[in-house]
């Protein structure tokens, strides 16, 4: 199969679509940058041949664009079997499958939707996965030829059965016979009713499994009766036990009863005792809270009035600073003022220089446009003189009709041929001399042409005539003279040359002329009057690069530039000073621009120190202020505090007085505290007689527990006892051993098979050992002019994937993944290629091979062999690249296809 064309639409990066036509049977290259929308092609053509146009889910959706709702598409177009077929998908909203094949100069549709897809499948020698993408392993012969990005050797999943067997058969490898195929089949078949596919264990509903199961079941019920069997006897133990305990619970519940009645009269007297206590306590606090209120007072009074004394002092230190720091900023403000004044009259003088500057540049400007128009002007002039003698020179070659050279070159072969055509005949034909003896008279035919003659005895000539075929001569008064010529030749010869006249003359009356000669000096007048063209042509482009519109342009807008000058100062209109006398004058301008310049920045330094100190002033100002009020404050809450405590307008002496006669109640009422007896530990009573009461109730459940499950228990005992279990139990026993017998039997059997499939295994392994050794043949030879001669042999398994590689003079065998990931990816390349090759020389059909950046990896050296190897293999087969560096492939002659400029065109259309 080969790739003619194919076109994306509305797939993820692809937006806008793109195709790509006309592929090379070669070597071809799609190159782009990064999400340019390489692998997003490779993708839909993946898609495209091998998934179901109603296929659903997230992973058909990840290709809709983003932020639309617009339906992936994909056409296909491709050779297989001396067929042209063409595919087109439509995935997720509006699917569809339509399949095309080329017949009779245009395209027919042979089938659609499902039966389409089908077709497909066959002719493409795939199938498709069970659910969602079709994977790898499904693509039929692809998997092999095809490289996406990043993998290495073959699909995970492994080369099909379909694929191997194509493979074998193209190789020509009978090593597996049709005889073989149908044991396989047969123990196959025979293993899969008792193994299941994957993990090899009995499968569900074989006879093994079924015998598992019926064992399984026979042994549990078995042990289910011999387990009540041996619970008789535990269940009767249990009753002794239980009759025991009981007993037991009886005496200790008696006992707690007891021990909780005398628990709770203890707790009711302590009870009694505490309440007393209580109350006195709570007059003793009382009586100390009165004590600790007038002592605080006392003494929040005293810290008040200390602290009102040095807040006073504060606020007159800070007044006097806030006095201090107004008179510095009065002077600092005046000062600045001084230098604001100063600064905005040297800002005056600035203005008025900027002004004369801006003049005087505007008069050098001027200058510059005077001087760049005249030479625009002149300019034009000389174009146009130019361009007047290009038209002379053009009317001149308009009226000389002269032949191109092709045409000049057609009428040369055609007078060479009617020249040669006039020698050949010229030899052939027949040639008269008459030298008369008398005056004569008469006419010639010759050939059938009439032709007059005269002629005297005194005119001392010879007439000469020459005649192809005949030649008659009719003398006057004398008689006919008839001559014959027999040669086929010259009859051939005159006949051409007839034709070569023919064509002759009608080719030079399109000129008007009868000799060649003078075409040919009218071909090279107009020659000569061409390069004079081109001459004067080449002096245009050289004065005018851009072309005289833009130099009129440029003329148009000088003038203007000149206009706006001279409207904005018309005082320069009349000025006639030289270029180098403005700058002069604008550079005296500067410098004392400079001088100004550097006057107001040292004002302007003045001015931003005196302003920093004058911000420092006003916040401490600030600063102060707030400390002031903040102090203030503090001076108000203190009195307002002082005011509280002397709510009660009692004097300092007073207060001490209420003081001592407080101190003396709360002593007494200690000491009514101290004359009472402890109490015990309330707490740790109240916890034991909740304790024994619990225990009361938890040995009250418990005897009620055993009494039940006593009786339960009794009750399952008599009737266990008539239910027959022994009879029972014995039979489940015998039942048991022979399900096991049955059992063994069946296991004996399928393990047999397994043991026969296992065999036929290790026959077709072998088997496919001989069938991939052309394959490491071809590759080892290959593969040694890329990484040297070292590399003695790859092997492959049945997968084609390298099993290990030998290296001369080692003991061990390298495996192929350890080899660095540049040497991989070229083994890689070559297995698809050699693959490839095997299938178009056995087939005699090309075969598609494609790689997605499949040299990223290898250096320079190695990428020059590579390069060669794969022009080499071009020869048999279409090779897609898909990558990022072009510039890698420049050498082989493959045709490029640039996606970001398919990307950009299909944007513009």
């Amino acid at each position: 199969m080969i790739l003619n064309s194919i076109a994306v639409k509305n797939w993820a990066v692809l937006v806008d679509g793109v195709r790509l036509e006309n592929f090379d049977s070669s070597i071809n290259v799609i190159h782009g940058p990064n999400e340019s929308g390489k692998s997003t092609l490779m993708d839909a053509m993946i898609r495209g041949f091998f998934d179901r146009h109603k296929l659903k889910g997230e992973d058909i959706r990840q290709r809709i664009p983003w932020g639309t709702d617009l339906g992936p598409e994909v056409t296909i177009d491709f050779y297989n079997n001396g067929n042209r077929y063409q595919v087109d998908k439509r995935f997720v909203y509006t699917s569809r499958c339509e399949l095309r094949r080329y017949m009779d100069e245009k395209w027919g549709l042979i089938a659609d939707g499902d039966n389409a897809e089908e077709r497909l499948l066959e002719i493409l020698e795939s199938s498709r996965s069970s659910r969602g993408l079709t994977k790898s392993e499904n693509w039929g012969l692809a998997q092999v030829l095809w490289l996406p990005q990043g993998q290495i050797w073959m699909p995970d999943g492994g080369i099909n059965e379909n694929s191997r067997g194509k493979l074998q058969s193209v190789l020509g490898e009978v090593i597996l016979t049709d005889v073989f195929h149908c044991v396989e089949n047969e123990i196959q078949g025979r293993y899969e009713k008792f193994f299941t596919r994957v993990r090899g264990e009995f499968k569900s509903g074989s006879e093994p499994k079924e015998l598992d199961n019926q064992v399984e079941k026979a042994q549990e019920r078995y042990l289910e009766l011999k387990e009540r069997w041996d619970s008789l006897d535990e269940l009767n133990n249990e009753i002794v036990n239980l009759e025991k305990t009981f007993a037991l619970s009886q005496k200790e519940l008696n006992q707690a009863k007891t021990e909780l009645k005398k628990s709770q009269d203890i707790l009711s007297k302590a009870k009694e005792q505490a309440s007393k206590r209580e109350k006195q306590e709570q007059e003793y606090k009382i009586r100390e809270s009165d004590w600790k209120n007038i002592n605080d007072t006392i003494r929040e009074l005293k810290d008040v009035k200390e602290s009102l004394i040095e807040l006073d002092k504060q606020r007159m230190n800070i007044e006097k600073k806030i006095k201090d720091y107004s008179i510095e900023f009065q002077k600092i403000e005046e000062e600045t003022k001084n230098i604001n004044n100063k600064l905005d009259e040297t800002e005056k003088q600035r203005d008025i220089i900027e002004s004369e500057i801006k003049t005087a540049r505007s008069r050098i400007e001027l200058v510059r446009f005077k001087r760049e128009k005249q030479e625009l002007e002149e300019r034009v002039n000389q174009i146009e003189e130019l361009i007047n003698q290009q038209k002379k020179l053009k009317n001149e070659l308009d009226s000389i009709k002269a032949p191109s050279n092709k045409e000049l070159e057609l009428l040369q072969k055609l007078y060479g041929k009617v020249t040669e055509v006039q020698t050949r005949l010229e030899a052939s034909a027949l040639h008269i001399e008459f030298k008369p003896s008398f005056n004569i008279q008469g006419f010639v035919l010759k050939d059938g042409q009439k032709e007059p003659f005269e002629m005297s005895q005194s005119d001392q000539k010879v007439l000469e005539w020459r005649a192809v075929q005949s030649f008659d001569m009719n003398i006057s008064g004398l008689g006919r003279l008839s001559i014959t010529s027999g040669s086929d030749e010259a009859v051939n010869l005159k006949k051409v040359l007839d034709n070569h006249e023919k064509n002759y003359q009608s080719a030079l009356d399109k000129f008007g002329v009868m000799d060649i000669k003078e075409l040919i000096q009218r071909n090279k007048d107009a020659e000569d009057l061409e390069n004079e063209i081109n001459q004067l042509n080449i002096q245009i482009k050289a004065l005018i690069p851009k072309g005289l519109n833009a130099l009129t342009k440029q003329l148009k807008k000088t003038e203007s530039e000149l206009g706006v000058i001279r409207e904005e100062y018309p005082e320069l209109a009349d000025e006639d000073l030289s270029n180098e006398e403005a700058k002069n004058k604008l550079k005296k301008l500067e410098l004392n621009q400079t001088e100004i310049t550097n006057q107001i920045r040292k004002i302007q330094k003045n001015l931003a120190l005196l302003n920093t100190q004058q911000r420092k002033i006003e916040s401490n100002i600030s600063n102060t202020q707030q400390e002031l009020t903040r102090i203030q404050t503090r001076i108000e809450s203190q009195k307002e505090r002082q005011s509280k405590l002397t709510s009660d307008r009692l004097t300092d002496a007073e207060r001490q007085d209420k003081l001592k006669t407080a101190l003396d109640e709360m002593d007494k009422a200690k000491q009514r505290l101290d004359d009472l007896p402890p109490v015990e530990n309330m707490n740790q009573l109240e916890n034991y007689v909740k304790r024994l009461d619990n225990q009361v109730q938890e040995l009250n459940e418990n005897l009620k527990s055993i009494k039940e499950k006593l009786d339960t228990n009794k009750g399952q005992l008599k009737g266990q006892e008539g239910d027959g279990l022994y009879s029972r139990l014995a039979e489940a026993e015998e039942e048991l051993e022979l399900l096991r017998q049955k059992q063994h039997s069946a296991k004996v059997q399928a393990n047999s098979v397994k043991l026969l499939k296992d065999t036929l295994s290790e026959c077709r392994q072998e088997a496919m050992a001989n069938l991939v050794e052309p394959i490491s043949q071809r590759v080892t030879q290959i593969f040694q002019r890329i990484a040297g001669e070292s590399y003695d042999n790859v092997t492959f398994n049945d997968n084609f994937a390298p099993e290990y590689i030998n290296i001369r003079n080692r003991e061990e065998n390298a495996n192929p993944d350890a080899l660095s990931y540049g040497t991989k990816e070229q083994l890689n390349i070559l297995i698809r290629l050699t693959l490839g090759q095997i299938l178009a020389e056995k087939e005699e059909q090309r075969q598609m091979v494609v790689l997605d950046d499949p040299l990223a990896h290898t250096d320079s050296e190695r990428q020059d062999s590579m390069l060669r190897i794969l022009d080499n293999y071009a020869r048999n087969l279409q090779i897609i690249i898909l990558t990022c560096h072009p510039e890698y492939y420049s050498d082989i002659g493959a045709k490029s296809f640039d996606m970001q400029v398919l990307k950009n065109n299909k944007q513009e259309r």
